[in-house]
């Protein structure tokens, strides 16, 4: 980010730390591709800007000609982390919108849990 802060996005039991790139569930590390926490974390930083699929692949795959069926793979690896059972980009996008940004510059005391 621009201004230097690290942002966390906190959503369910789940915090999304921009900086160190890593998603925690519970305080533990959850396993992501690169690409797939690149797409989650466009999804959590435009949620309130839904994006068309291909803005989103041209985003995500800025060097690569990738196409939908990248992006639906992705969407279905953040699904089976989430534990979302069936999920269409638009939902997917609505539950983005919930998500709370907390940057830690902000707050005095964060906790893991």
């Amino acid at each position: 980010m621009s201004s230097g802060k690290n942002c966390l996005y906190e959503f369910g039991d789940f915090v999304l730390d921009e900086h160190r790139r890593v998603l925690l569930r519970g305080g533990q590390p959850v396993s992501l591709t690169p690409k797939v926490f690149e797409t989650l974390l466009l999804l959590v930083k435009e949620r309130d800007h839904p994006i068309p699929h291909e803005e989103l692949i041209k985003r995500i795959w800025p060097d690569t000609t990738a196409g939908k069926n990248n992006l639906d793979q992705n969407l279905f690896l953040l699904r089976k982390v989430l534990q979302l059972k069936t999920l269409s980009y638009k939902v997917l996008c609505n539950i983005m919108a919930i998500i709370r940004p907390i940057c830690v510059e902000d707050v005095r005391s964060f906790s893991w849990r």
